[in-house]
């Protein structure tokens, strides 16, 4: 649940989304390339009470993608610079 989908320079697509498995979220992200083959997906933050959990938001800055999200805690918003290497679809 909680989808976001960005483009990347190449035409590729970077995809966010929270998985929840138990009681526990974790927000990932997976990029997929033009040509529709998924990387694999890499977790990249955790939540303790997904229900509660606010939205991912992706964006791009030059080469890279930026990944915003919202905790429950407080409703402070979060940011991680995520690095892609290009030619490597994973």
């Amino acid at each position: 649940g909680r989808v976001d989908v960005v483009f990347l320079p190449d035409d590729s697509l970077l995809v966010a989304w929270m998985e929840v498995e138990r009681d526990t979220g974790q927000w990932r992200v997976r990029r997929v390339t033009r040509e529709g083959q998924p990387g694999r997906a890499l977790v990249v933050a955790e939540c303790e009470d997904p229900g509660r959990a606010g939205r991912a938001r992706l964006g791009v800055l030059g080469g890279d993608a930026v990944f915003a999200w919202t905790g429950h805690v407080r409703r402070r918003v979060r940011a991680l610079l995520l690095s892609i290497a290009y030619g490597d679809p994973s």
